[in-house]
């Protein structure tokens, strides 16, 4: 199986199981892949832990249920998961930047965290003409010659770069 399915079947399968006290190791084991390899894999393309990712997702629901609907911190502590409302109130606020009782007496706007969709995207394998050239320009350190290889007028960072440096005629 290919990394990009293995991400997709993995955010499936806790989107499914969101609200249940779910792990690393059961969506590894859900998906076929080692818990190690799961972990680093899932890390290096979404770019945050699975974990992070259950959390983020949990905390977008409640705040999303904290607003429409009329429950107690209490009622959503122990929905989502969290052992007291302090634990839970800490929890929201990190992830939201506010307190759930500002968010309701305010109508604070809240941040959401949407379901990742794995796509991928390759840019670049094209053949391009490109004229190099062969410069001497003194060095800013020591004031020695040196060779650089630019690319005639491409960016204004290299040509405002090499007008400011003296160069030596060869």
């Amino acid at each position: 199986m290919e990394w990009t399915e293995a991400i997709r079947k993995a955010v499936a399968y806790i989107e499914s199981h969101i609200m249940e006290d779910i792990t690393m190791y059961e969506v590894a084991e859900h998906i076929n892949i080692s818990p190690f390899y799961f972990h680093k894999g899932f890390s290096i393309l979404c770019g945050y832990s699975i974990a992070e990712y259950i959390r983020n997702r949990r905390m977008a629901l409640a705040g999303e249920e904290w607003i429409t609907r009329d429950i107690t911190v209490m009622e959503l502590a122990i929905k989502y998961g969290y052992d007291s409302p302090d634990s839970f109130t800490r929890a929201f606020t990190r992830f939201h930047g506010h307190t759930p009782l500002t968010v309701r007496r305010n109508k604070t706007m809240i941040k959401t965290f949407a379901p990742l969709k794995l796509t991928i995207s390759l840019k670049g394998g094209t053949v391009k003409n490109e004229f190099f050239t062969n410069e001497f320009i003194r060095c800013k350190y020591c004031a020695c010659a040196q060779i650089r290889m630019c690319i005639k007028n491409r960016g204004l960072l290299w040509s405002t770069e090499l007008s400011k440096k003296k160069r030596f005629p060869f």
